[in-house]
């Protein structure tokens, strides 16, 4: 990786580095817009997908790959996308075991077997934590010019922002804060898009291409819901491809080899490396005392709307997986003599369990990992992966209907992977009816777009208040309006639309303050 310092400019009181109005003047076929650049772990991050209109009229939409990637080119989370509309919104949390330091967020088009990329764009993504000073950026298409803003407005707080110049595109009112160090790269095949009535054979449908088990024999994807099925094909001998008719959300399946019912128990999937470096990247470092603040604010907000809003929790707690977490004692009772209750096992054999029977009820306390103490309260119990609602439901299980049972007692394990809710401690146990079941695998579909609303933008923006967005979404020809919360500071209102070949963008600089 390149490094060098690059010079930070100053701009009605706060600085930018800026990506151009228009990313190229190259024909492209899409533009991946990321509504911030700079979150906690747990944020949602609002982005947007604009496709060349021609596709979406012809009801021949593209599939897209949103890929989250570190610097190493380690893939941490994929999504698939198939737009319903030429603009397309939508989010996506980032997770919470992240390290601060910069990611690299991907959209990416393949062909219709994962041969090549036909075209693909980069954003960075920069995660804030404590003592972090030093970012990565794209040095391709990135300038230290600030960002040209048409005008600017000042508002005050609680206010209706709207807009006279409203017109068909994407737009967002964002904290300047969040959108700095925004840089991008983009990586075209030889194609020519000028010509879209021209078959091109880019992925349409929601396909997969996985790591083969083997090439051999006749292999079947199996939907448990639907009881249909889906073959594997092979078509190199290095992956098979899967066409699956489109589906959003999560589907359970069963990989059944048809000759031997054989059932495989995981997935990986593998796509073609996507085209960006590390040397496309330089370093930029950030003084403390620029930094700091930023963290800061961010982590009230959080706080703040963790506290308040009642109907939606910001930074989310991770769903477990178990699998993946070693436990700190686990007991298989196949191993052990039959006992004559489940109580009796755990009083005689789990030492770090004491057993609470009371005239008012049972109960249960864990001791905690390293020291002699116990946790002060119930913990949190598991039955073959759901969480139940009170830890008195272990008494109701028949000792001879459960396979093993785990113990997680560790503070810091308890706090990366279950939260608040882990705060007690955590049991874990599998039933042997779980443990005998054929198993099956969550294959994730299409994302979800952003819901849209049928009233007005009144009502709508709710959905987008989180974190220094305020607003983000596609408008219609209606005039754009937008109820402004009490957030107070610099924000920039930013309109993306379809100009000939390219997506051109306005910023205005609005200056939201509260009345004297």
């Amino acid at each position: 990786m390149h490094f060098h310092r690059i010079r930070i400019v100053w701009f009605v009181g706060v600085f930018f580095i800026s990506m151009n109005n228009i990313l190229s003047q190259e024909v492209s076929l899409f533009r991946l817009i990321p509504a911030q650049t700079i979150l906690l772990p747990g944020d949602e991050l609002f982005y947007g997908i604009m496709t060349k209109p021609a596709l979406i009229d012809k009801k021949s939409a593209p599939v897209f790959h949103l890929i989250l990637q570190d610097l190493n080119k380690n893939e941490l989370r994929r999504w698939m996308i198939k737009p319903d509309a030429s603009v397309f919104t939508s989010k996506i949390e980032m997770p919470l075991d992240l390290a601060t330091g910069t990611y690299i967020l991907s959209l990416a088009l393949y062909d219709d077997v994962y041969s090549r990329i036909l075209e693909e764009e980069d954003h960075t993504i920069h995660v804030l934590g404590q003592g972090l000073n030093a970012l990565s950026v794209f040095a391709k298409n990135q300038n230290n010019n600030p960002i040209a803003f048409t005008s600017s407005e000042k508002l005050f707080t609680r206010e209706q922002y709207c807009d006279p110049s409203s017109s068909v595109g994407l737009y967002t009112l964002v904290d300047s804060n969040l959108t700095r160090f925004d840089s991008y790269a983009r990586h075209h095949a030889n194609i020519n898009w000028n010509n879209i009535a021209q078959p091109v054979n880019f992925q349409k449908q929601l396909t997969y291409r996985i790591l083969p088990a083997s090439i051999n024999d006749l292999q079947l994807f199996y939907d448990v819901q639907t009881s249909s099925v889906t073959q594997v094909k092979y078509l190199d001998g290095q992956a098979g491809i899967v066409k699956m008719p489109d589906f959003k959300g999560i589907k359970a399946i069963q990989w059944v080899h048809v000759l031997s019912n054989a059932v495989e128990s995981k997935i990986t999937q593998n796509y073609p490396s996507l085209e960006w470096t590390k040397d496309d990247l330089v370093s930029i470092t950030i003084d403390d005392i620029i930094m700091k603040p930023w963290y800061d604010k961010l982590q009230t907000r959080a706080l703040l709307q963790n506290v308040f809003d009642h109907d939606t929790i910001v930074h989310r707690i991770a769903k477990p997986r178990l699998s993946e977490i070693t436990a700190d004692n686990e007991y298989d009772l196949s191993r052990y003599q039959p006992f004559e209750s489940l109580t009796l096992f755990m009083k005689e054999i789990m030492l770090p369990i004491k057993v609470i029977e009371k005239a008012r009820g049972k109960d249960l306390r864990l001791l905690m990992g390293i020291s002699k103490a116990w946790f002060v309260q119930s913990p949190l119990l598991l039955i073959d992966g759901t969480i139940q609602p009170s830890i008195t439901t272990i008494y109701d299980l028949s000792v001879q209907d459960v396979s093993s049972i785990k113990l997680y007692r560790n503070a810091d394990l308890l706090l990366k992977h279950f939260g608040p809710m882990g705060r007690n401690g955590v049991i874990e146990v599998i039933t042997k009816s779980r443990s005998s079941a054929t198993a099956t695998i969550n294959l994730s579909g299409l994302t979800l777009p952003i819901a849209r609303s049928t009233s007005t933008n009144s009502d709508r923006v709710n959905d987008f208040n989180s974190g220094g967005v305020q607003y983000f979404s596609s408008s219609s020809t209606e005039r754009l309006c937008i109820p402004l919360n009490d957030e107070t500071g610099d924000f920039v209102l930013s309109r993306y639309a379809w100009e000939a070949d390219a997506v051109s963008t306005a910023r205005k600089l609005i200056r939201i303050q509260t009345k004297n």
